[in-house]
């Protein structure tokens, strides 16, 4: 579930009338929007809520204020970009171009969770504190080869390694960086254990969608309710994605993959509405 707070950020982040700004994966540039635009864009969001979160962004600096003609009007900072992006995985290989290195974690201990020896109250605490930092692991991009065994092509930063090093009941016994497949493909690894074809398939509904609402709109003199409805359902959606895409480097990615197409549609199409709502 995505919260009041999250979603008005990407809405700050994303609404521009040039499509170039309007992406905020490459954009620093943020238009002023009102409660109004914001309201719209959620409509099921109490009033009450979305100025609340408005105030705590505001307190976070993540967002400024100012008053213009009687009404306030919000853009989104530096610092408030910052926290947009930290939300995608893929934020991470726009930065920086991948070093082409995969990281292996290997836990030792883990295969001993099922075995008669150890006393019910030690397996408990192993399972208990194993799949805690399984979903860390999941949380970082790693993902589970096999039991026990982990691969991730994101750096291990200096946060990784202290989380990893309290993890002493589980005995880390090493980490791993390589360069090498010396067997089978390394891109339908990729494909296989990331599920990159359900991925795919569902940036091109998504695409799809915006494809439809942006002809909507292109043949619109005025904003109507329908297309509000239909983009602010569409937003929830990309942002959704946006957020469980793993944010694979790109050179790892299957040369069909739809997910900058659809991010292209969507930039595109939140550039025409912001013109559109002005007429």
């Amino acid at each position: 579930m995505s919260s009041t707070r999250d979603l008005v950020l990407f809405f700050l982040a994303t609404t521009a009338k040039k499509q170039e700004e309007a992406d905020v994966f490459s954009s620093t540039v943020f238009p002023y929007l009102t409660y109004a635009q914001l309201s719209w864009r959620l409509p099921n969001v109490p009033q009450s809520t979305l100025r609340g979160a408005v105030a705590t962004l505001q307190r976070e600096s993540l967002i400024s204020t100012v008053q213009r003609g009687g009404s306030a009007h919000m853009r989104l900072t530096s610092v408030g970009r910052e926290a947009v992006l930290v939300q995608f995985p893929r934020s991470v290989f726009l930065k920086k171009k991948w070093d082409e290195r995969w990281r292996i974690l290997i836990f030792r201990g883990v295969r001993e969770f099922g075995q008669d020896y150890l006393d019910k109250e030690k397996k408990a605490g192993l399972s208990q504190e194993y799949r805690a930092l399984r979903g860390t692991l999941s949380t970082w991009g790693f993902m589970s080869l096999t039991r026990g065994v982990y691969a991730t092509p994101f750096p291990i930063d200096d946060r990784m390694i202290s989380t990893l090093a309290k993890a002493k009941k589980l005995k880390l016994l090493i980490g791993l960086e390589t360069r090498r497949f010396l067997f089978g493909d390394e891109k339908e690894f990729v494909r296989q254990s990331w599920n990159l074809d359900f991925l795919s398939k569902q940036y091109a509904k998504l695409r799809t969608r915006a494809v439809g609402l942006l002809n909507g709109v292109e043949r619109q003199n005025e904003l109507n309710d329908s297309i509000k409805h239909q983009f602010s359902l569409l937003s929830t959606h990309i942002y959704q994605m946006l957020k469980s895409d793993p944010g694979l480097p790109a050179q790892l990615l299957p040369d069909d993959f739809q997910a900058e197409k659809c991010w292209s549609t969507y930039t595109a199409l939140s550039a025409s509405l912001d013109t559109l709502e002005e007429k």
